[in-house]
């Protein structure tokens, strides 16, 4: 499911092209479209710094047999892609279909996912 983002800076009322303004959720659909190298702009909810924004360079994908685990692997960039050292890893966990996220062994929530580059 493909959320759009109707008003506000983002949207395609502002004069954004609907590329731009497309969002999705961080859903297994999403997740098997990511590719190494991608830059995504991501909205994640912890409980230190509560909301922000983050863009994240896509990495390579390992997987665990033994735990069912299928790991993707996302460091922290700004906006022209360039990495941002002192920031941990970010990680998106693939169990069964279920996609969750943790930067390095702490969980967050993603709320929103945008593709930038591909």
């Amino acid at each position: 499911m493909a959320l759009i983002a109707l008003t506000g800076p983002d949207s395609v009322a502002s004069g954004k092209k609907w590329e731009a303004a497309e969002v999705q959720e961080l859903n297994l659909e999403t997740y098997q479209k990511l590719k190494i190298n991608m830059i995504l702009k991501i909205d994640i909810f912890d409980s230190f710094s509560e909301i922000r924004q983050m863009f994240l360079k896509v990495g390579r994908r390992s997987t665990s047999k033994k735990y069912n685990l299928e790991r993707l692997a996302l460091r922290a960039v700004n906006e022209a892609g360039e990495f941002i050292p002192p920031l941990s890893v970010f990680y998106f966990y693939n169990r069964s279909g279920n996609i969750s996220a943790a930067l390095s062994d702490s969980p967050f929530k993603v709320t929103r996912v945008q593709i930038i580059k591909k």
